[in-house]
């Protein structure tokens, strides 16, 4: 690895750049492309879970090239002068922004519904960007308040702090107060709508009415949730996650959109194609499982939370290699990270994984999984 703010060939980064912008010889922008190849690792680190290797270096490396194209020497030459700071490091700070910037985009990308479609819940029948084991919970928040509640036969709406009015929409009956739940009220409940003085106090202070024990409390706020008893808090059935995967084994848990330009259909010595190879392999763990690293599964260090799932792919009787790549694959490593890893031929891995898939037919049930296909894919 070359200095830092320095080139292998000896010449200070921010020179480089300058060089480059006025000769645009390829030449050029090769040591200002050597020099950030080393950090391309520790970038793709801070982001491996929300792209693909092979579109991260694109993108790393059309990023430095937009960085050197976009650098404005005088302005460089100006701040540093005014900030006494070293004109070599010049461009490395311009660069370091553009590439943070980049990452913290890819990852926020990664969680907007175009990326992740919502998908439905099969326990509480809603709409959720991923189920895991803190959404399994189903525990009620400030936002699964009912919007209307009765109080001393007349509706109004839910508040969750004290106000100086509130909203009535008059007596209570049944039909007028399911069409308001149900948001399909009328005209006539339209006109009995109408903003009144605050109606809750105690001991003259103002107060809110809950709108599921009745009683007057300060304000409803997420603290307040975890005081209700047992029956208020949770909206639907609260399992564990090893009872879901139970009794909804074929259940989605997560979904996530690919451009057309992933489906690459490969040939005889590449029979699944790119897009099986990047889609994020479903081994059913909740999310707060961390996966472990290749370093540490290479050492034998075993984490308490895959302790019972090693220990039963020891257990099958597969040579080093297999047993090598089960683990890998456990923790999200892709079929082409683990021929780096081990240092294989990806078709090698393709040919192991098709191996032990024939020979141990219940795999997936061995190992805890909805199907083979979800652990070796």
């Amino acid at each position: 690895m070359a200095r830092l703010n320095f080139c292998s060939n000896g010449v200070p980064l921010t020179t480089q750049v300058t060089k480059f912008k006025f000769s645009q010889k390829d030449e050029d922008y090769q040591p200002i492309q050597e020099y950030y190849e080393d950090f391309m690792d520790v970038w793709f680190a801070k982001v491996e879970r929300f792209i693909d290797r092979q579109s991260f270096e694109s993108g790393f490396n059309a990023k430095t090239l937009q960085a050197v194209e976009s650098f404005d020497v005088d302005l460089a030459l100006a701040m540093a002068k005014e900030r006494g700071w070293s004109l070599d490091g010049m461009f490395n700070r311009f660069w370091f922004r553009i590439i943070a910037n980049w990452c913290s985009n890819i990852k926020n990308s990664s969680f907007r519904p175009k990326s992740r479609p919502s998908i439905c819940c099969p326990v509480c029948h809603r709409d959720v960007t991923r189920i895991d084991a803190e959404h399994l919970k189903h525990l009620r928040t400030v936002r699964d308040l009912p919007q209307f509640l009765v109080w001393e036969d007349k509706i109004y709406e839910t508040a969750t702090k004290p106000r100086n009015y509130a909203v009535c929409w008059g007596e209570f009956e049944q039909e007028k107060f399911t069409a308001l739940e149900q948001g399909r009220a009328d005209c006539k409940t339209t006109w009995e709508k109408e903003r009144v003085s605050w109606p809750w106090h105690e001991n003259d202070e103002p107060m809110v009415a809950c709108p599921f024990t009745g009683r007057l409390i300060p304000k409803i706020d997420t603290e307040y949730f975890e005081g209700l008893p047992e029956e208020f808090q949770t909206y639907a059935e609260s399992i564990t996650w090893e009872t879901f995967i139970e009794h909804f084994p074929s259940a989605l848990i997560q979904a996530e959109t690919y451009e057309l330009c992933y489906a690459d259909y490969g040939g005889d010595e590449d029979e699944d194609d790119a897009l099986k190879d990047r889609i994020v392999r479903d081994e059913r763990l909740a999310e707060s499982v961390a996966p472990m690293t290749s370093e540490e599964i290479l050492s034998g260090t075993i984490d308490p939370a895959y302790e019972e799932l090693f220990s039963t792919i020891e257990k099958l009787g597969v040579d080093n290699v297999s047993q090598m790549t089960l683990k890998l694959l456990a923790n999200d490593f892709t079929v082409s990270d683990i021929a780096e890893i081990l240092s294989k031929k990806r078709s090698d891995i393709q040919n192991c994984i098709k191996g032990i898939a024939e020979a141990i037919p219940n795999l997936g049930e061995l190992l805890g999984v909805s199907r083979p296909g979800s652990f070796v894919g």
